[in-house]
């Protein structure tokens, strides 16, 4: 029977824990699990500690295995885009070497094709000027002409300058006065030829001169008409110097009197003296065409907006147009400013590349005109930029702009020698060429 204390608990069991003898039971058994616990950690801590540093030794070689190989990784992808990038540059490369020759290749065809303008220009002022010279020598042949001549300077030394000028002086179409004067039966014979042969060949004027230096037949009877080349008003003007150059000059000779001011227009003669066997009796001298060499020199088919040739003369050391250009200013007998290509025209062919008068690059191509009498040259400009980047009828980007955009290439600059950038395919605001 079991022994309840005041509280109601054990006292059986309460006896127990206070004896004596059981509390040493108890702590011989306390230290004997104590010790082999000990003994079971100190068996297991070397355990733990040896796995731990080898799972450290197998996570760190693990590791380092799979930074080797993530570094291995990145060392051939490095490699692969430095490949990728030395590749893609030596393309480049190459693909600037072939451009550099497709653009040396369009800069010659452009030289070429002003050449080609040139000579096609020059072959056909060679012509016209050939087909005057032999105009005017076949008609001052002609035995009515020399008849002719010979009688209107009898008669209009008979008649008077001044009563010669009173009856036709401004009256082109008039053929005879009707004063009975043998001056106006001379003149209305020759007076019908002139009429017909001047505007099938499209001379201005048509003129003879006496032995004396007068004007004794005008076809538009201008001011020319009547005064004398050797005393008048006109002894200074361009027909005076033709007429003295071949008043003793030998029969079949020609002579060309460049562009010179006349009152208010500018006038050009060819003419060759006239013989009656070998007596000297005069000279035909006809006012050439001018608009039949602009008619030549202007012809623009297959040129670009900015392209136009020229002529230029030199008399003295000034430079002056032969020629009415269409693009730029410049006008028959108007100064030409001087520039570095002017001089070499005269006298060789040849191009260069210079500044224009607007600032812009221009491509300028010339060579002299192999007509005697005459100092010219022909040139034929245009903007670089046009001239070197072609650009067909039906397309609305140029080559180069197609090459970027085919290549991928940001942008395209053509610079000159100078560092002048003529061309930008994509015309940004630093780098606008001022062409």
């Amino acid at each position: 029977m079991k022994k309840l204390d005041h509280n109601g608990m054990d006292q059986s069991n309460k006896d127990k824990s206070t004896n004596p003898h059981n509390r040493w039971r108890w702590l011989n058994r306390s230290i004997g699990a104590q010790f082999r616990l000990v003994s079971t950690l100190l068996a297991i801590v070397p355990v733990l500690v040896v796995t731990i540093l080898l799972a450290w030794y197998s996570i760190d070689r693990a590791g380092q295995a799979l930074q080797q190989v993530i570094f291995d990784e990145l060392q051939a992808l490095r490699e692969d885009k430095a490949a990728t990038l030395q590749s893609t540059f030596r393309e480049r490369q190459n693909d600037m070497a072939v451009l550099l020759e497709t653009v040396d290749a369009l800069r010659q065809a452009a030289i070429d094709k002003f050449a080609a303008v040139n000579r096609t220009k020059t072959a056909a002022l060679v012509r016209l000027f050939g087909d005057w010279d032999a105009d005017v020598r076949d008609v001052a042949s002609d035995p009515d002409i020399i008849k002719g001549t010979v009688d209107l300077a009898a008669a209009f030394k008979s008649l008077g300058a001044g009563r010669a000028r009173t009856l036709y002086l401004g009256k082109e179409a008039l053929d005879n006065a009707g004063d009975g004067s043998l001056y106006s039966t001379a003149h209305q014979k020759q007076h019908s030829f002139f009429a017909n042969y001047a505007a099938i060949h499209g001379y201005e004027d048509a003129l003879l001169i006496d032995t004396e230096g007068n004007v004794v037949y005008s076809l538009h009877k201008s001011n020319l008409y009547g005064t004398n080349l050797t005393s008048g008003t006109y002894k200074d003007s361009n027909l005076a110097t033709l007429y003295k150059a071949l008043k003793r000059d030998l029969p079949g000779q020609t002579y060309i009197a460049d562009v010179a001011r006349i009152d208010e227009s500018y006038a050009m003669f060819i003419g060759t003296p006239i013989y009656s066997s070998t007596v000297h009796v005069g000279v035909l001298a006809y006012q050439l065409p001018l608009q039949a060499i602009n008619a030549i020199v202007q012809e623009r088919t297959g040129l670009s907006p900015t392209t136009e040739s020229y002529l230029i003369a030199q008399v003295d050391n000034a430079y002056f147009y032969r020629s009415d250009r269409v693009v730029k200013e410049g006008r028959i007998g108007d100064p030409r400013p001087l520039t570095d290509y002017l001089g070499p025209a005269l006298v060789e062919t040849g191009h260069m590349v210079a500044s224009g008068s607007t600032g812009s690059y221009e491509l300028h191509a010339y060579n002299p005109l192999p007509i005697a009498g005459l100092k010219w040259a022909i040139i034929t400009s245009g903007n670089v930029r046009e001239t070197f980047v072609p650009q067909g009828v039906s397309e609305s980007e140029d080559f180069f702009t197609r090459y970027t955009q085919k290549y991928g290439f940001y942008d395209m600059l053509l610079l000159q020698p100078d560092g002048h950038i003529f061309y930008t395919v994509r015309r940004e605001k630093d780098l606008e060429p001022t062409s």
